[in-house]
C-alpha cells in the first residue's frame, strides 16, 4: 500500500489532536480546514489536578481558590461549561495563566491550588519532575457530565483529496493495532517501550 506522507512542505498532513480545538479552528476558518477522521478517546481527558493532600475534593471546593493553566489549554477554555455542569460559581475561582512547562512545578510549590490539563499529559509531566501518581488527585470533567469526544486522527484537506486510500489504509492499520493492544496490554507497552525507550 501507499505510505501516508506525515509531513509535506513543512506542514503536517496527518496527526493526533484535540477534536474540540479542531472544531474551534473550523469555526474560525472553515476553508481548507483539516478533518477528524477517527476518534481515539470517547471520554474527555480534561481535568483539574490538585495535590493529594489538597482540601479540594469536589468542584464546590474550588470556590475561593486559585487555579492555573496555559491560556490556550482546552480544559481551561471549557471551565465555564464545567462550572455550569458542576453547579459552581466560576466567578469565585481565581485563574492564573502560566507557561505549560511550569504547570506541575507551580502546583507542587503551592503557587496555585490546582491546574488545568489532560490527565495523561499531567501524569507524564509530573513524573518527569519526580512527582508520582500518589502525590496527585484529579477532578475529571467527564465525571461531572461533560460528554465530549476528545483526541483523534486529524487529516489535512489536501491529503483527503490527494490520497484517500492512504488514509483508509492507515486507519485500518491503526484500528487493528488498537484492538491488538486492548487484547494484550503488556505486549503493547513492551512494543511502545521498544520504539520509544523510557
Amino acid at each position: 500500500g501507499a505510505a501516508v506522507p506525515l509531513v509535506a512542505n513543512g506542514t503536517y498532513d496527518l496527526g493526533f489532536g484535540d477534536v474540540n480545538a479542531l472544531i474551534e479552528l473550523v469555526a474560525r476558518k472553515p476553508e481548507g480546514a483539516p478533518v477528524a477522521v477517527y476518534v481515539m478517546f470517547n471520554q474527555p481527558p480534561f481535568t483539574i489536578a490538585v495535590k493529594d493532600d489538597s482540601p479540594i475534593r469536589t468542584p464546590k471546593d474550588m470556590e475561593g481558590k486559585t487555579l492555573g493553566g496555559a491560556a490556550n489549554n482546552g480544559a481551561l477554555k471549557l471551565f465555564p461549561a464545567f462550572c455550569k455542569l458542576a453547579k459552581i460559581d466560576c466567578s469565585g475561582v481565581k485563574i492564573t495563566n502560566m507557561q505549560p512547562n511550569l504547570r506541575e512545578q507551580m502546583l507542587m510549590q503551592g503557587q496555585v491550588d490546582g491546574v488545568f490539563g489532560y490527565v495523561n499529559t499531567i501524569r507524564f509531566s509530573a513524573k518527569l519532575i519526580g512527582v508520582g501518581d500518589d502525590k496527585l488527585r484529579y477532578i475529571n470533567f467527564g465525571d461531572y457530565g461533560m460528554d465530549l469526544y476528545s483526541n483523534g486522527i486529524i487529516v489535512s484537506a489536501e491529503l483527503i483529496k490527494s490520497n484517500p486510500e492512504a488514509i483508509k489504509g492507515f486507519l485500518r492499520a491503526l484500528n487493528k493495532g488498537l484492538v491488538d493492544a486492548l487484547k494484550d496490554p503488556d505486549a503493547a507497552v513492551a512494543a511502545g517501550a521498544q520504539r520509544e525507550p523510557p
